[in-house]
């Protein structure tokens, strides 16, 4: 798989997790999967940062890089009869690790925003810290899919165990267990030559609730 970052190339931490990560996304064969609930999104930081790769770890001219737990999120796109979606384009935006979001003093270092679009297998994978959570509202990462034949659909990504997710209004909102725990992800600890201490990994898979509409 070929990633749009200049930096996920060369990144020691994804580097040496990604295939691991990678290696145990679930989806059965046969089976189709249940679609990932959609879910209100906060506004995309305006305007959006001049730097917009799959690391939001390091912004392009600054010699620094985020404060924080590194966090490599990698997964899939899926479609209702789960089937790989490639080029579709994924895109993340979060608070820090302090929990501040753009309007609110965040950490210079963090870029905040990034994309990518999916390969062949409908694979992608993001650099990023592990987002704080901020004055009432639970530590998550919102993340919009966009591709050709499907449209757009948004949604959060939460934490096992993170801060704030039992008084979440939009977790609390989806009354099947089943469901709501498609959108909460563990956290599964980096290890290896490489890796920063710390680091923890997080495997996604997002599946569309319809297939690719027929060409006009």
């Amino acid at each position: 798989m070929s990633f749009s970052s200049r930096r996920l190339r060369r990144g020691p931490l994804v580097w040496a997790a990604l295939g691991c990560a990678l290696a145990v996304m679930s989806g059965s064969a046969g089976a189709a999967p249940a679609p990932t609930p959609s879910l209100p999104v906060e506004p995309l930081p305006n305007p959006l940062p001049e730097d917009t790769d799959s690391d939001l770890t390091q912004v392009e001219g600054r010699a620094g890089s985020a404060a924080g737990t590194p966090l490599l999120l990698a997964g899939r796109v899926l479609d209702a009869a789960g089937r790989e979606v490639a080029d579709a384009r994924v895109e993340i935006w979060q608070a820090d690790a302090r929990g501040r979001r753009a309007g609110e003093a965040p950490d210079g270092d963090f870029q905040g925003y990034g994309r990518t679009e999916t390969g062949g297998e409908g694979r992608f994978a993001f650099r990023t810290v592990r987002p704080g959570a901020g004055k009432g509202r639970a530590a998550h990462i919102n993340v919009r899919i966009s591709a050709p034949g499907f449209g757009s659909t948004t949604t959060r990504v939460y934490f096992a165990e993170g801060p704030g997710n039992a008084g979440d209004p939009f977790l609390a909102g989806i009354r099947d267990p089943a469901v709501r725990s498609r959108l909460i992800v563990p956290l599964v600890p980096v290890t290896g030559t490489g890796a920063a201490p710390g680091a923890v990994k997080a495997d996604l898979e997002i599946v569309l609730g319809f297939n690719r509409s027929a060409p006009a």
